[in-house]
C-alpha cells in the first residue's frame, strides 16, 4: 500500500530495533460490517481500517512535500492502496464449506485522520451473494505475510446491517499459532518473509451462522 510493503520497509531506519526484528512490523484496528440483501444474503463486507502512528506518521511526511491539498493527498493514497491490494482480495478471506468466495472491486472507499491516526474505510462486495444458513461462513482479514497485524479494535466486534437483529449469531476465533509459527514470525526482520502462509496463523476467524 502505496505500495504498503514498500512504504513501510521505508520506516525500517526510523524505528527502534526491538521494531524492525520481528513480524508484524505494522498495525491496523480491524473494524467489520457485513451487509445484507433483501433476501438474508452477504453481499458485501465494510472493512475499516485505523493505521497504527507509524504509518500514518510516514504519510504525513510523504503529505508535506506533496503540495497537494489534504483531502486530495489522502484520497489519492487511498486509491493506490487498494488497487495494490487487489491482488489479495483486500487481504479479506471468506469461506463457505472451506471454498474461497471470490471479490468483486472496490468502488467506495473513504479516508481521513481520526484523532492523530489515518482511517481508511472501503466496501468489498461478494461476486455473488450468498447465505450463510446454518452451515455459515466464515471471514478473515489478513496480510498473508503477516508483515502486517490486522486486529479487531479492542471492544469492538463484527456488525450485521440489513438482517434483523438475532436472525444470525457470530463468534470470533482467536488466532492460536504453535510456537514454532511464532518463533517463524519472530525471527523475520523486515527485508525478509515466510511466503504467503503465514499470517493466516495470525489471524482471527469471524464466523457468520443463520440458520
Amino acid at each position: 500500500m502505496r505500495n504498503l510493503h514498500r512504504t513501510l520497509l521505508a520506516l525500517a531506519c526510523c524505528l527502534p530495533a526491538t521494531t524492525t526484528l520481528a513480524h508484524p512490523h505494522n498495525w491496523i484496528d480491524l473494524g467489520t460490517r457485513l451487509q445484507f440483501d433483501a433476501e438474508e444474503r452477504l453481499a458485501a463486507v465494510e472493512l475499516d481500517w485505523l493505521f497504527d502512528e507509524f504509518y500514518t506518521a510516514f504519510i504525513a511526511e510523504e503529505f508535506v512535500g506533496s503540495g497537494t491539498a489534504p483531502s486530495d493527498f489522502l484520497r489519492d493514497v487511498a486509491a493506490e492502496n487498494l488497487a495494490n491490494l487487489r491482488a489479495y482480495d483486500y487481504f479479506l478471506d471468506i469461506r463457505q464449506g472451506g471454498e474461497r468466495l471470490k471479490l468483486g472491486d472496490v468502488s467506495r472507499f473513504e479516508t481521513s485522520l481520526r484523532g492523530e491516526r489515518l482511517a481508511l474505510t472501503f466496501i468489498i462486495p461478494l461476486a455473488e451473494p450468498v447465505a450463510p444458513g446454518a452451515e455459515g461462513i466464515t471471514l478473515a482479514v489478513y496480510d498473508p505475510t503477516y508483515y502486517i497485524e490486522v486486529l479487531y479494535a479492542e471492544g469492538s466486534g463484527p456488525e450485521l446491517v440489513g438482517i434483523p437483529p438475532g436472525r444470525c449469531r457470530t463468534f470470533v476465533m482467536p488466532p492460536a499459532p504453535d510456537s514454532e509459527t511464532v518463533s517463524l514470525a519472530y525471527a523475520l526482520d523486515m527485508t525478509q518473509t515466510a511466503g504467503d502462509g503465514l499470517g493466516i496463523h495470525f489471524a482471527e476467524v469471524l464466523t457468520v451462522q443463520c440458520p
